[in-house]
């Protein structure tokens, strides 16, 4: 399969798929993943969220393919918000010369060029960056900044998932978030934003088997991770970072996996050449072929959502020096994810 046409808009599901494979990539040795959340999400249904989301393609703004890269984001002289000074020791601390990525790691570019590649971001704090006690191989750093908002194209629909979406870009505008990058042995990876207040709230905690936010606020010096069907894990915490390393994935977690990631690779997901009307499927197969293959993609995926949702934490309880319980998460409501959530903040895919 040829796609010649050159602004190819990827499927909303598609691309969340994409990142959320990246992120397990990239974070594994600092946050890690259980399995994939999203596989078989173009069939049609990948979670909650994204189900909740029209299938069109132009119902994900920002996500083009070969489109130039973005202009670096604003240098902010600003310091941080005063609220998240008070809970982050981590910004209050002096500046160090081991908070500014080596510039070797970045091949010679600033770092606001090397954002501008990996995050859709408005503005940054280049002299609020710190680099992570994550006492692993890998160096992180988070970055303080603000999203870039993008326009939600109007044939979006239904009009609920064209209300979510605008309500998501418009909160980039307000809501701080903190970026991760890692530098390892193999240079810079990308990795994620996240919202303060969905930190604060521990929205992302639960998700994906059990990623867990790169820092916390002060106070916390460990977190202990309750499970359905094993023990609980206490996860150290060092300046406001956490070091995770998560259960490995069951044997039929694992199964489940690779039987949707199969499946999906057979189905091809969707694309179309030019001007022409989008085709999902496997173009070497009948529609009636394709028609089961989605059907048994849907039902691999819907399988391993299920699978990942067992294994998912059950309860996170922050934990003080002395052991005691100062704040117990709780797995999120869709509405509290909805209420904080500024979308991807991944850059568009360049060519």
């Amino acid at each position: 399969m040829v796609v010649d046409h050159v602004e190819v808009v990827v499927l909303e599901c598609c691309a969340m798929r994409h990142h959320l494979i990246a992120r397990g990539r990239v974070f594994a040795p600092l946050l890690g993943v259980l399995g994939l959340l999203l596989v078989g999400g173009c069939a049609g249904q990948s979670s909650a969220r994204s189900a909740s989301l029209s299938p069109s393609p132009s119902c994900f703004p920002g996500l083009r393919l070969f489109t130039p890269s973005p202009a670096p984001p604003h240098a902010l002289s600003a310091t941080l918000a005063p609220a998240i000074l008070a809970r982050y020791a981590l910004f209050r601390r002096a500046v160090q010369p081991a908070d500014a990525p080596p510039s070797k790691a970045l091949a010679g570019r600033t770092l606001a060029r090397e954002l501008a590649q990996d995050f859709t971001l408005a503005s940054w704090y280049p002299a609020e960056v710190r680099k992570l006690d994550s006492r692993t191989q890998a160096s992180y750093y988070v970055i303080p900044a603000f999203g870039r908002r993008e326009a939600v194209p109007a044939s979006c629909r239904p009009a609920r998932a064209r209300r979510e979406l605008v309500a998501e870009q418009h909160r980039r505008l307000t809501e701080p978030v903190a970026c991760v990058i890692a530098i390892g042995a193999g240079g810079r990876t990308a990795g994620d934003c996240e919202p303060f207040a969905a930190i604060e709230a521990g929205a992302d905690v639960f998700a994906s088997g059990g990623r867990i936010d790169p820092i916390v606020p002060d106070g916390v010096a460990s977190l202990r991770i309750s499970y359905r069907s094993r023990p609980p894990i206490t996860v150290p915490v060092t300046g406001n970072a956490v070091v995770f390393t998560p259960p490995p994935p069951s044997r039929h977690l694992r199964a489940l996996q690779d039987e949707a990631m199969r499946l999906d690779a057979r189905w091809g997901g969707c694309y179309r050449t030019r001007h022409t009307p989008w085709v999902c499927g496997n173009p070497h197969l009948t529609q009636a072929q394709n028609h089961r293959l989605e059907i048994r993609l849907h039902r691999a995926g819907a399988a391993h959502q299920r699978a990942v949702a067992a294994s998912d934490p059950t309860q996170i309880d922050w934990l003080d020096p002395a052991g005691r319980v100062v704040r117990t998460l709780a797995p999120p409501m869709p509405a509290q994810l909805a209420a904080i959530s500024v979308g991807d903040l991944r850059a568009p895919i360049s060519g």
